[in-house]
């Protein structure tokens, strides 16, 4: 698992959470100023050919946060999310995603727990990639839960055929989250993302 720095951002809304701290878990100010690291899990990366119109891949992903405290100082101390990157071209000079040459367009759609979710549609003169998206994990997470599930799939289609000839697509996913407790609290919390089988 890579941990990389706490944005420091976040710090004054640790030190809100400090009053609801209980004896003998209680927190100052220093404690959250400190930061705890945030969790990131390894890449998960893939690419496919489209070579016709609505030729589509759809991802299904799980994203796991595991032995979270007992008590967590709010309901809202968890934030987290799904960074993924798209990128497309031709197979052969000029290979695109310039801002001048002509592409098919792509769309990618994002479905959410509860029925939310997004949809983002490139340009038929699309300009440098990767395409970058952040859809949040863990939105449902229920307060004091030990641990916190999102399943979520991301679903990639061409819309346009011929005349434009095949494009590679290639993806990359990770999952990111950080864990705001005052240190009296904390545990050691386990992030993890899973990809179904296509």
């Amino acid at each position: 698992m890579i941990r990389s720095e706490l944005a420091p951002a976040f710090v004054s809304a640790f030190a809100l959470a400090c009053a609801s701290c209980s004896a003998p878990a209680t927190c100052d100010v220093e404690q959250f100023a400190s930061g705890a690291p945030a969790l990131e899990t390894e890449g998960q990366s893939g690419s496919v050919r489209f070579s016709a119109v609505n030729e589509s891949l759809t991802l299904r992903f799980r994203a796991t946060l595991g032995n979270l405290p007992e008590l967590w100082p709010n309901d809202s101390m968890v934030i987290a999310g799904l960074p993924f990157e798209l990128s497309f071209r031709y197979e052969r000079e000029p290979f695109g995603a310039d801002g001048r040459t002509e592409m098919p367009r792509l769309s990618v759609a994002v479905a959410e727990p509860g029925g939310g979710g997004f949809i983002v549609q490139t340009m038929s003169y699309p300009g440098p990639t990767p395409l970058r998206l952040g859809p949040s994990l863990f939105q449902d997470c229920a307060f004091g839960s030990r641990q916190c599930e999102t399943r979520l799939s991301v679903t990639i289609q061409r819309l346009d055929g011929a005349p434009f000839p095949p494009i590679d697509v290639s993806w990359r996913a990770s999952a990111q989250a950080q864990i705001h407790v005052c240190k009296a609290l904390a545990t050691d919390p386990e992030l993890t993302l899973e990809l179904a089988e296509q």
